[in-house]
């Protein structure tokens, strides 16, 4: 008989690594609602008071303000109803202790996330247009532009002149234009 007690080396190196991104996680959560909550406290300020505000070199406008914090209630609102949503369809029942996490989870989603892929995305367009203006403006044309009347192809003839009819051709009309 045979003792399978023994400790498999593998299941614990993946258990710490397991570990490690769980903690990992946990700190990063942490900072990023930290950041949110510094953040919003200056969308406030610059929302109330209407003035920009310089920050390490970036500028925030009362409107970014606006927005910042309005995507973030947006999803602190939208993740727990997700979430409450997702575990009714599927029967599961969810700890209430966990919706203060998930409504802090959905403020930092919707507020950083969403506002970097949004900024990210407003800078692609922003590029795109830039590199898609190829002919300069109006008011600065290279040249200028010279029109003139060009003389009909056909000569008019005159309404007196009738047109000759029609006429088929005839088998021997190459040899005619031969001679």
């Amino acid at each position: 008989m045979s003792d399978n007690r023994a400790p498999d080396p593998v299941a614990g190196a993946a258990a710490f690594i397991f570990l490690g991104f769980a903690l990992l996680s946990v700190v990063l959560f942490a900072v990023a609602a930290l950041f949110a909550c510094i953040m919003t406290g200056f969308c406030v300020v610059v929302w109330y008071y209407n003035t920009p505000i310089t920050i390490c070199g970036e500028t925030l406008t009362p409107d970014e303000a606006k927005r910042f914090v309005v995507r973030g209630v947006a999803g602190a609102l939208i993740v727990p109803g997700l979430a409450l949503f997702v575990c009714g369809f599927y029967g599961v029942q969810m700890r209430a202790d966990a919706l203060p996490y998930l409504a802090v989870g959905g403020y930092v989603l919707g507020s950083l996330v969403v506002g970097y892929f949004v900024e990210k995305a407003r800078l692609e367009a922003a590029q795109q247009q830039a590199a898609m203006q190829v002919l300069p403006p109006p008011e600065q044309s290279a040249r200028t532009v010279r029109t003139t009347e060009l003389a009909p192809l056909r000569p008019e003839s005159s309404p007196d002149a009738q047109p000759q009819p029609f006429r088929f051709a005839t088998w021997d009309d190459e040899e005619e234009l031969r001679k």
